[in-house]
């Protein structure tokens, strides 16, 4: 991103934190920024030809789950002991979930590597065999949470239903979902290091800063989904 050294990046991040608590404070903002995700990852799914049902029922509760105040809590514990320094947008959902995810995606377990790279088994197979794996290993993630039912719990339940898409459109060798999936990951990337541009947003004051921040989410969101529908695939 665009800093000049580590003591610029972390007041940027600071400010970045204060401007998107800012802009979702408004519940209008919160509630299409809950939507938008919603509709992007089942496009996504469709686009792998899978049925958003089982997604959109893990994404309704863990949304559900979030918008109960007494839930915040236990949140901030879940997410403290994975040193999540706050409860906020860009550390929870930027940096935890997705350049997490990113960074997960670029190293792979070998289990995971070993199915997505078998030319010997059809397409049909990799997504069963990988889903199989991912359940597994999501198994035993869940055997050592401490909650059965908290944040990180719907999580997982969310990853159970998108991962083997995602990862398969990351790793496969499906070009049309390699292509969604690297333009979803860029136009993530391309977010962060406008928001941390002096060029492009205003480090001027916290209005004009959450101002530019919500804009230039909305706009890259707007963009994936604008990518996904035009190209969107009817469901096998």
């Amino acid at each position: 991103c665009a800093c000049e050294s580590e003591i610029d990046f972390k007041a940027k991040v600071w400010c970045i934190r204060q401007a998107f608590n800012m802009a979702l404070s408004d519940e209008h903002n919160r509630m299409w920024l809950a939507q938008a995700g919603r509709q992007l990852i089942a496009d996504l799914l469709r686009h792998a030809r899978k049925d958003p049902a089982p997604f959109y029922v893990a994404y309704d509760s863990m949304v559900q789950f979030l918008m109960d105040e007494h839930n915040l809590r236990i949140v901030e514990e879940e997410l403290k002991q994975r040193r999540v320094p706050e409860i906020g947008f860009w550390d929870v959902m930027v940096d935890f979930v997705l350049i997490d995810s990113f960074e997960d995606l670029s190293r792979p377990p070998s289990a995971v590597l070993a199915v997505t790279r078998n030319m010997f088994l059809s397409q049909s197979m990799k997504e069963s065999t990988l889903t199989t794996v991912i359940w597994s290993m999501l198994k035993a993630k869940r055997a050592r949470l401490s909650l059965t039912n908290g944040f990180i719990s719907h999580f997982y339940d969310i990853s159970e239903v998108i991962s083997p898409v995602i990862t398969l459109g990351f790793l496969g060798t499906d070009e049309h979902m390699r292509d969604l999936c690297q333009y979803f990951k860029e136009q993530t990337c391309s977010f962060v290091v406008d928001i941390f541009n002096v060029n492009r947003v205003r480090y001027t004051g916290l209005k004009e800063l959450s101002e530019d921040v919500w804009m230039i989410l909305r706009t890259r969101i707007e963009m994936v989904q604008t990518r996904l529908s035009t190209e969107l695939l009817p469901v096998a």
